[in-house]
């Protein structure tokens, strides 16, 4: 602190942490038989070095009072691992990488580098304690990336409650309103936009390109963030309610281990995919219903209503699913333009342009549509939290009740009993059914489809 308004902070700190294990497979065991037992053994150490500088001036002009801060900050990671593998036991009861052949015997070093250098800044201003403003800036220089990015915010509130007029209020003892804008960036990961190459486990070792290739196109995943909020406060704080309303915008996510042809010499990478919005209200209810020296009863509760929307993708995606969310029955986490971030997609019927099924006339049976349509959103309408505490003393009772309205779900099991004969809606199997539809005779799209009979 050389002056009374200035203060200069540095901070360095350094975490090291090092792992030393193995994991071994039993010749005889089902994981085991093939191989004749797999052992490996690795040391790998970790080093990450954070460094913060802030310079902070404060300084007051009657009723207005400054901050401005201005910073720099490293961030330096370094991972290095080395292991070596090897199969086909001699005695099969001694876990050693010398009780393996050692034609089989493989050694790989992986080092993974990445350094964020930042610069920032902050300044705050406040009138009397009733208006604040709020701006920030940051730039930052990464490994990851060829090129620098800057990402800015601004703030505001206004404390009504603390104008002269309305100061020493019985029923509105609290009052703001606030409003904010944010922006935020995410990196990928390391070796995401720069090829390299990686060790081989083949015979003699080496290094070649690996199965993810880089993409040179990459650019920062930003999120753009709105929000527009009040807070009040009634008879000396005994009544609160907050609201909010905010939207989110993702532009350029980055999606990690993307498919790509085979024909590009890799099978994965990382791309900007499509953009993304997310929208929503909430609302905080606080009370506190009874209150004396003994006993109080205190209620909190909250409602929100979120949706989401995805903005665009490639246009050769005309739907994009993650593999893992693959349920039984055809039926995946997917989306598309247009539609939210949480919707279902699977297998439906090709319709007529009235929504009618289309019957095959060869076999009485529905057609499907070869394209993964939406067929529901797991999304709920809006979800409710309510709370309630009783103090009695120095003992307290708490319960919550989380209602969600809403949502749809996919019943799998009830699908797969359905398929097999096991489910009680199959109980009909014996009686003549005629699937409900119009034939596909070239008549299903004018004023008198053809109905299955």
């Amino acid at each position: 602190d050389p002056y009374s308004w200035l203060n200069l902070t540095g901070r360095v700190g350094w975490d090291v942490n090092s792992a030393q294990g193995y994991r071994s497979i039993h010749p005889e065991s089902a994981a085991g038989i093939t191989p004749g037992g797999f052992i490996e053994s690795y040391y790998s150490n970790t080093s990450n070095l954070n460094t913060t500088l802030l310079v902070t001036g404060k300084k007051s002009f009657g009723k207005f009072n400054t901050k401005l801060m201005v910073g720099n900050s490293v961030n330096d990671n370094y991972y290095r691992i080395l292991s070596t593998t090897g199969t086909k036991f001699f005695d099969p009861n001694f876990n050693s990488i010398n009780n393996t052949d050692a034609t089989t015997q493989r050694s790989q070093e992986r080092i993974i580098q990445s350094r964020v250098i930042g610069f920032f800044s902050e300044v705050n201003f406040d009138y009397d304690k009733i208006a604040f403003l709020n701006l920030t800036g940051r730039k930052d220089w990464t490994s990851v990336l060829p090129d620098p990015f800057f990402y800015p915010s601004i703030s505001s509130s206004f404390v009504f409650t603390n104008l002269p007029a309305l100061k020493d209020r019985e029923i509105l003892s609290y009052g703001k309103l606030r409003a904010s804008y944010a922006e935020a960036a995410n990196i990928p990961s390391p070796y995401s936009a720069e090829p390299v190459f990686t060790p081989q486990g083949t015979t003699d070792g080496g290094y070649a390109y690996g199965v993810t290739g880089a993409n040179p196109n990459l650019i920062p995943e930003f999120r753009l963030a709105y929000e527009f909020g009040a807070e009040l406060k009634f008879f000396k704080d005994r009544l609160g309610l907050d609201v909010t309303v905010y939207s989110t915008k993702t532009v350029d996510p980055i999606l990690r281990n993307m498919r790509l042809s085979y024909g590009t010499g890799f099978v994965l990478t990382s791309a900007n995919f499509g953009d993304l919005r997310n929208e929503g209200l909430e609302i905080t209810l606080n009370a506190s219903p009874v209150r004396t020296d003994n006993f109080s009863w205190d209620v909190m509760a909250n409602f929100n209503k979120t949706r989401s929307e995805v903005l665009n993708l490639p246009s050769v995606v005309s739907e994009y699913y993650i593999s893992d969310t693959w349920l039984y029955g055809n039926v995946r986490g997917g989306v598309v333009v247009g539609g939210p971030t949480t919707t279902l997609t699977g297998v439906d019927y090709l319709r007529n342009n009235d929504g009618q099924p289309l019957i095959d006339p060869n076999t009485g049976f529905a057609l499907k549509d070869p394209n993964f349509k939406v067929i529901g959103d797991r999304n709920p309408d809006f979800v409710v939290g309510l709370q309630n505490t009783f103090r009695y003393k120095n003992l307290s009772l708490s319960f919550l009740l989380d209602i969600r309205k809403g949502g749809d779900v996919y019943n799998a099991t009830e699908f797969y009993l359905y398929q097999n004969g096991l489910s009680t809606r199959t109980l009909n199997r014996e009686q003549t059914l005629v699937v409900q539809g119009v034939i596909r005779d070239g008549l299903e799209n004018t004023a008198t489809p053809t109905q299955n009979n």
